[in-house]
């Protein structure tokens, strides 16, 4: 979603280019637009009936806004710095070590959380309104989890628990044994995963504008309540 993220709403989100799959290849088809607005809600607003359109987006789009120079990193502190580094100690922790969760807690910490280690049994996934949504269901013989997505996943179900074991802005994510993070269209019904919880920056859990975003995330796939962070939870 364009407003989840830190630099959402003290960088100005337009122009926003959106363009489809063609238009990276240079073909005759390709579908492109540029939008302007005041947020980024505003621009969601505008770019997912673009994304909808069959035969020219088809669900899928590239985007690029959010211009920003020098003067905007160095005074408005928009992004969240590191990120790149902490995911290349991770790669080279889960090529290093036999066991994904040594690999990850070597880096990570108490950071993160095994949710599960269990096979995927059922992948329920469909598109609308220029959203990925489904839900994953995870068994490892003695619980049953659903995760549940929106583009991105949004939050965890365990079905004999009367609430989230994890939830947006925490990270919810897959590798399987052999070390590959794995996205929801790399998985496959039988496939053997650990399912795991990171800890969000805290920037992502306690700027208002923020927390209000991910709670309307987590609204449009049916959660009502209050936003409660993963060390809670798990």
């Amino acid at each position: 979603s364009a407003n989840m993220a830190t630099f959402s709403h003290p960088i100005p989100v337009s122009p926003f280019a959106i363009a489809n799959e063609a238009a990276a290849q240079f073909h005759e088809s390709d579908a492109r637009a540029v939008l302007y607005g005041k947020t980024p809600t505003d621009i969601e607003n505008m770019a997912r009936p673009f994304i909808s359109v069959p035969g020219e987006f088809d669900q899928t789009g590239g985007v690029a806004g959010w211009a920003m120079g020098q003067e905007d990193l160095e005074t408005k502190n928009p992004l969240i710095w590191g990120t790149v580094t902490r995911a290349r100690k991770v790669g080279r922790a889960l090529r290093k070590h036999k066991e994904p969760m040594e690999a990850l807690e070597s880096v990570l910490g108490k950071d993160v959380s095994l949710i599960i280690r269990g096979k995927l049994t059922q992948i329920v996934q469909g598109a609308s309104g220029g959203f990925d949504r489904g839900v994953l269901t995870f068994e490892d013989g003695k619980r049953t989890i659903h995760v549940v997505n929106q583009n991105e996943n949004m939050i965890v179900w365990d079905v004999d628990i009367a609430r989230p074991v994890a939830m947006a802005p925490d990270g919810i994510g897959y590798v399987n044994q052999k070390g590959q993070a794995l996205s929801n269209a790399d998985l496959e019904e039988g496939d053997k995963v650990y399912v795991v919880g990171v800890r969000a920056d805290a920037r992502l859990r306690t700027d208002a504008y923020l927390k209000e975003a991910f709670l309307t995330g987590l609204k449009n796939v049916g959660y009502y309540g209050k936003y409660v962070p993963i060390e809670n939870l798990t």
